[in-house]
């Protein structure tokens, strides 16, 4: 693991398989990979090593060589550092975002019928039904980790007044 003031120059010129370690930024360095067809040189990929809590050591990705530059990467690596000084994981962090940014109730009802319900349930359209009038409208926009338990519960309480049978398939 050779260690010193990473430079565009030094980046530029090292072949992979290795790893730099820069020594303005503790933590931060580059993975460079095998050389291939695709990059001579080997895929330059921003990463961050840190241990949170002191527990085994993690690894977080910023970004790859030369689309994120030398000084956005080590800026970066010291919000990320900074975040773990603070007890916060930006792995934990980055899933979490993306989760939430992500999987709304509408994405997550689309996912399930074209996975799970078409190819298991010969009735799909049934469960596609109930999704479209009785979820969608009332959450479909909603990221899916905001839903509570509350929130199922009023909701199958309001379907018992419609009837138990719709209110049983509406929760299954």
């Amino acid at each position: 693991m050779p260690t010193s003031a990473l430079t565009d120059f030094q980046i530029n010129s090292s072949t992979g398989p290795c790893e730099l370690w820069d020594t303005r930024q503790p933590g931060f360095g580059i993975r460079i990979g095998t050389p291939s067809a695709r990059s001579p040189k080997g895929r330059k990929t921003w990463q961050v090593m840190y241990r949170l809590a002191g527990r085994k050591k993690h690894r977080f990705k910023i970004g790859t060589y030369p689309t994120i530059g030398l000084a956005e990467a080590r800026e970066e690596a010291r919000r990320l550092l900074a975040q773990v000084q603070r007890g916060i994981d930006p792995k934990y962090e980055a899933t979490q975002a993306a989760s939430d940014e992500n999987y709304t109730v509408e994405r997550l009802a689309a996912e399930y019928i074209e996975r799970d319900a078409k190819r298991r349930n010969r009735r799909w359209q049934d469960k596609d039904n109930q999704l479209r009038c009785y979820i969608l409208p009332r959450w479909g926009k909603r990221p899916a980790t905001t839903i509570t338990t509350r929130d199922v519960i009023k909701l199958n309480d309001e379907m018992q007044e419609i009837g138990a049978a719709t209110a049983r398939n509406v929760y299954a």
